[in-house]
Order: C-alpha cells, then structure tokens, then sequence
C-alpha cells in the first residue's frame, strides 16, 4: 500500500448535486458529499469489456464491465483492473432491462464511487475462475458513474460539465486523500476545457429529415437522413434524455444503415430524445432533432446476427386472459390507497391505448426477480437515491425457419418496486387529491413506470407521463398523445401472429376492453376529388363525450391534428358524423380519430387509409408476373429519387436510383416477408409497406 500526505490545495468543494425536490425518472440527486464519503472506492477508468451473467440469486440477467483503471481517488489497491457489476443485460435469448437504467459504454471512460465488495453480488462463475478479481456496485446507482468527455466531466444531475481539474480536487478536499496511478504515483487528469472547442470546417451539415421522427423503432420511416458534406467516416451522436440534454449518446455500428461523403442514413436510438445530433466535430455539424415517442428494444446478436442489432420485442398473451397479470404484495396489498393509485394507472393506459394489463390477486413474493410472477412492492433495499424502479425480463426464440429477421423477442413478465417514503422529509400522495410541494404524486410515478413496462421509454416533453423527470408536487395522471402514439404502434405488432410462438411465449396480446364514453361505428375515409377526403363515423352511444380530434399521417405512424368535431356530450340513440379534409392535396393518407371524454380520458379509434390521387407523381407495387417491384413516374414529371428498400427488421437490402419513367427492380433473391420502403426525390419522400410472398 503506498501513501501520500493529503495538503488541502484550497478549501473549495464542488457540490455537483444540490438537495432537489426535482428527480431524474425516479432518482433521487445525492451530492457529491455523500457519495464520496459513503463510496468504498473511487476509481478513475476505462471500460474496455462487458458480459452477461445470470444471477445466482434472482434469475435477472446483469452485466459485468471490465474497468482498466487510470487512478486511484480513495482507498488506492494495487490493482490495474476491478470489475463493475451493473443491472440488466443480455445473455444469449434473455435479456433484462432496468429502469431507471444504469448502463456504461465500452470505451467511455468514468469516475467510479464503488461499495465494498459483497460476495453475493456479481458473476459467480467469474469468480470461481478468478477469485482475487473485486466485483463491486456502484454506491447510488446511475449516481456513482461520472462520465468523462473531452470537454470535461458529466454528472447524472449537473447542468453543465466541469474540468477534471476541479472534480478531483472537489473529491480529495472531502475525502482527504490525493489521486494515485496504478503505480502509486500522483495522478493530474487531462486539462479539459469547457470552453468552445475550435472545430474544423467539416464536417459541415445541411439538413435532415423527416423533422419529426420517433425514437428506438426499427421503422425505415423513421430513420434519420443527414445531408451535408465531408462526412465519410463520422459518427453520430445524440443528447439523451437521461442526462438532461448535455451528454451524448453514440450508436452501435449496426444503426448506421449507410454512409457517404454527402450523406448519412441512422436509427435514431431509443434514448436520443429530443435535442441535437451531432456529426463528428465540424463548425456546423449539428442539428435539431425532434422525437414524438420512444419505443424500447434490444440489442442483440440473437439468433444468426453477425452484430448486435437493434430488435423490438413483442407484447404477449400471458395470463390466458389477453396479456399480463399483476399481483400486489401483501405488505403493499394493505395500503389501500396505494393499490388503488397504482390500479387507476393501470386502467389509464388499458383505456387509452388497449394494451392488455391488469392487477388481480396478492403475492408474498418481495423481490424483484425472473421467478414467471410480475410483483407490485414497497422495497426499501433499493439503492440509495431510486425511490422506484421497474425490472422487465425479456427472452427470445427463434427456429430455423425463424431466425435473423424473424426472431420472437417478447416480455415474459414485469416487476415494480416502490420506496415508502419516497426520500426523507417528503412523503407520497396516493390522490386522488393532489400532491402538495412535500410529496411526490404515486399515480403518476406508476403511470410512468408502467409506460416503460410497456415498452415506452423515456420522452423530452417536460410535464408529461414519459417525461425523464418529475417534481415534488408535480403530477402528470394521463398519458398525451404522442405517448398513446407509441403505444398504439407497438400493439400493432404485438397483437398480430408471429413466426411461430416461443415455448412458454403465450400468443399474441389481445386488445383490452375498456368502460369508454363512446361506443363507436365503423370508422370510413373516401377521397372526393383532386384535394378533398372525407371521413364518415358513427356512435350508438356517448358518455361525457367531448369530441373527436381528426388526425392524419403520410406513413401510418406519425399522426398530426388537422381538426375537431364536437360530440354530443351524452347521447343513447345513434348519431352520425362527417369531416372533410380539404387540404388533403393528391397523395394517400392514413386517418384516425382521438376521442376525448369531458374528464380528459383519450382513446385512440381504429386506422384508416384513403388512397392518393390517381395521377400521383409516383406509384409503387409488387407485380408477380415480373416477380419484381414495380415503380413508375408519371409522364412529365422530370423528378429523380433514390429507392430504398429495407426488411422487416430495418436492414437496407436494396439502393436504386431511378432515373427513368418505369423501372422495375427484381426481387427473385429476397426472402418472403414484409419489407418497407422511402423513395426520396427532390420535391417528396415516398414510404410504403410491400409483401413478397411468391
């Protein structure tokens, strides 16, 4: 052990955390007082491997991250490495997400607050193999990993970063002890400057499109298209909403569908948010990105996968009643108004959305683990500064006749934990009256965590359900529209037959049933003319109904408001409606109708599509004589675009430019399936669904 005398250079301590009542999901800020003080270690390090393991003790799959270490800033071990345990992860065909999620990055380097080592915690089977290796947690969660960037250090709460230089010092004032290498000696971290970097002139971005787009999905829709210059070899980044805007997140390298010097075409990961992308480091390489809603997924190598990529994963029939059943524990059963808060939540999203979730029946069950049964809890072991925290566990199937596109992923079961009281000095409020500045709103905290049971992740959209924080006597009981958006989309697929069905999988999830204030008709959409459509539906009977909101979209995914019906308020003899759109123009649409009680309960109608104009610009189908996909641009229209085609899960398989009137492009090569398409001209971006199935 080698030593050093501590002299304070200064009596300045950084507080990177003040005492607020605001929270980051469901975390709590702890400052960076407590953290040093209470941390075991502190280390300085790089990650430079990760792996899943199945924990002994609950089931869950955690990830293990190997930590090359830089410096030592408490309690120094002669040790170039230690390994941090971190939950959730994936490990072959199952996976478990964690929310709030805690997940580092290979080759981001990090300042770590470490708790001593617990032999019950980790990769048993790692350390059997390697018994003198520390496998240790963070102290505080997501809280204990300060990232490093080169413009200085960023905190899970801090609204800006700071040098190295301060933050290590800040943490030796307060733990009395100075930064060591690995080979005792004392270490001084880069001079990082928070100041503006000087940029380089590329690259240099134009633009992108679509504006608005959507978060964490596989849909070629909604890929992020980055037009410029220079810009061969950069990556991409996004601002994330887990960190309030100011860290970035990277893609994985199969997110990049392809790259060009004028050109870039990503995903857009389930944590960007809204913010700025960011190409490389030129003068103007950034660019506002909006996300309407985030879908979560998996990325993984299962089953074939040369990479991991991005996969989404299927909401099942898991109770033989249309989906999944959650059981209250006894202890939380007994506090009436919490499970009423929480029951009210659930029947939030069932009404708004139709996703099949409800609570019946009680559980001694008091930990969150793989164990096949979905709990409800107060849990006051969480880590310090979580007063809430969702697990989902996830497992995949696939055959040979099923596999890379066509892998299952689907939710097995969910579990929620709850703190009581949700942090000292503050209290909950279980409604229905509202929170007080001393307590934190339970309905919206449950409404919260179970959008991400759903798959919902987190959203830029302050005051909403899916937003990444929430305040003290804030309260947010029913999702917005983009949020029922989302979810609409994920059942969509969730509620169609798969592949096949994974043993133990279920079937398909079932649409719920719901007490709505409208019994509707059918929902129909004709185009009159040139520029007009018209939609017609009708009621058999409305309860406190206060109208229908007129929505349309070009792909079926993104919908905008373009006008509003009154309903009848309250009506038992059925009535009958119309709405013209006349700024429907010649393409094809997708409508839907938002109906929304006098209480602010919204439910979302059945999708219905008007065709375009029958002399659009550009038509596109699947002709089986040619065995080939069929594109024709409409005589005298000198516009050229580029064709794309993708598979099911979000992979280009075809790039074509088309340069002549008819062009047919064959398909013999190409598996049966579902594909989508963009075609991208200079005056439109065309999208589609085709299926091969010859």
């Amino acid at each position: 052990m080698c030593k050093f005398c501590f002299t304070p250079l200064s009596f300045f301590i950084l507080f990177l955390h003040n005492n607020s009542s605001f929270s980051q999901c469901t975390t709590i800020p702890i400052p960076l007082t407590q953290r040093v003080t209470q941390a075991a270690y502190i280390v300085q390090g790089r990650v430079v491997e990760q792996h899943g393991y199945k924990d002994a003790i609950t089931g869950s799959i955690n990830t293990l991250n190997k930590i090359k270490i830089n410096a030592w800033l408490k309690n120094y071990q002669d040790r170039e490495e230690i390994f941090l345990i971190t939950p959730g992860g994936v490990l072959e065909n199952r996976a478990t997400r964690v929310f709030p999620s805690f997940e580092v990055a290979v080759d981001n380097e990090y300042i770590f607050f470490l708790e001593k080592e617990d032999k019950k915690a980790g990769d048993n089977n790692f350390r059997n193999q390697y018994p003198g290796q520390l496998q240790l947690l963070c102290y505080a969660d997501a809280q204990g990993a300060i990232l490093y960037r080169k413009d200085g250090y960023y905190d899970l709460f801090s609204e800006k970063p700071v040098t190295g230089t301060a933050l290590f010092q800040s943490i030796a004032n307060i733990c009395g002890q100075q930064a060591l290498t690995v080979s005792c000696k004392l270490y001084k971290p880069e001079m990082e400057s928070i100041d503006p970097i000087v940029q380089s002139s590329c690259p240099i971005v134009f633009g992108s499109y679509p504006a608005i787009t959507n978060a964490g999905t596989i849909s070629p829709g909604d890929f992020l298209f980055i037009y410029g210059s220079c810009m061969t070899g950069c990556s991409v980044s996004y601002t994330g909403t887990n960190t309030q805007g100011y860290a970035a997140y990277n893609l994985i390298s199969s997110d990049y569908i392809y790259q060009t010097d004028d050109s870039i075409l990503v995903k857009v990961p389930e944590n960007a948010g809204t913010g700025i992308a960011h190409v490389c480091a030129g003068l103007n390489s950034s660019l506002g990105v909006i996300c309407n809603y985030s879908l979560l997924g998996i990325n993984s190598s299962y089953s074939g996968f040369s990479q991991p990529i991005r996969q989404r994963y299927y909401l099942r029939n898991m109770n033989g009643l249309g989906g999944y059943t959650f059981l209250y524990n006894n202890n939380f059963n007994s506090n009436t108004a919490a499970a009423n808060a929480f029951s009210r939540a659930i029947s939030t999203w069932r009404c708004a959305t139709g996703v099949n979730i409800r609570a019946n029946g009680t559980t001694p069950i008091s930990t969150a683990a793989a164990d096949g049964v979905s709990v409800v809890m107060f849990d006051n072991t969480l880590p310090v500064g979580l007063f809430a925290r969702t697990t989902t566990q996830l497992i995949a199937g696939a055959t040979v006749t099923c596999s890379l596109d066509s892998t299952v992923w689907y939710l097995s079961e969910v579990d929620f934990q709850f703190n009581d009281p949700p942090k000292p000095g503050f209290t909950w409020q279980y409604g229905p009256a509202l929170p007080s500045s001393s307590q934190y709103d339970f309905e919206s905290i449950g409404l919260h965590e179970l959008g991400h049971s759903i798959g919902l992740g987190h959203r830029e959209a302050p005051g909403e359900v899916m937003h990444y924080t929430i305040a003290a006597g804030a309260s947010s009981r029913a999702p917005f529209p983009h949020e029922i958006e989302g979810e609409v989309i994920k059942l969509n697929y969730s509620i169609v037959p798969t592949c096949f069905n994974p043993a133990g999988s279920g079937t398909p999830m079932m649409l719920a049933n719901c007490l709505l204030p409208v019994s509707m008709g059918a929902l129909t959409g004709i185009r009159l003319d040139k520029k007009v459509n018209q939609l017609n539906w009708n009621t058999y009977q409305e309860i406190n109904n206060h109208g229908f909101s007129i929505q349309r979209s070009a792909s079926g995914q993104n919908f905008t408001t373009i006008g509003f019906v009154p309903g009848a308020i309250n009506s038992s003899t059925e009535r009958n409606y119309e709405y013209r759109d006349p700024l429907a123009g010649e393409p094809p649409w997708f409508y839907r109708l938002q109906i929304t009680s006098l209480d602010g309960q919204i439910k979302i109608s059945s999708t219905v599509y008007v065709p375009g104009f029958k002399n659009n610009d550009w038509k596109i189908w699947i002709t089986e004589q040619e065995k080939g996909i069929s594109i024709f641009r409409n005589l005298g229209i000198t516009d050229q675009g580029t064709f794309q085609l993708y598979s099911s899960s979000g992979q280009l398989v075809l790039v074509k430019k088309i340069n002549t009137t008819s062009t047919n492009l064959p398909v013999n090569n190409f598996a049966k399936g579902i594909y989508y398409y963009r075609l991208i001209s200079n005056t439109t971006i065309v999208t589609g669904k085709l299926i091969l199935e010859y």
